[in-house]
């Protein structure tokens, strides 16, 4: 198990979900306001940020799905729904 898994596994046990999820919702928002910087005011725009929260959103939607027992075959199958519509491509 890596020092991620670790970590992940530890937040999981140690956290209730409700403060899981609304981590999750500040998280979403601080990416938020990364990208609206970009296109409001791309000279205050960092890139180092955009990846610090890239990385936290990530962390706390894999913390949600395992959380939820969400598999990610079932996370994959809605990916490619959503690309599809994206591209106007119908179901085969």
């Amino acid at each position: 198990m890596t020092e991620l898994q670790k970590l992940q596994k530890r937040l999981q046990k140690e956290k209730e979900l409700s403060d899981v999820l609304i981590c999750s919702i500040e998280e979403m928002s601080e990416l938020t306001k990364v990208i609206t910087k970009y296109l409001r005011e791309s000279s205050k725009f960092s890139k180092e940020k955009l990846i610090e929260e890239i990385a936290h959103v990530s962390l706390m939607v894999d913390t949600v799905r395992n959380m939820f027992d969400i598999d990610n075959r079932d996370i994959e199958k809605e990916k490619i729904l959503a690309l599809k519509k994206c591209f106007k491509i119908k179901e085969e």
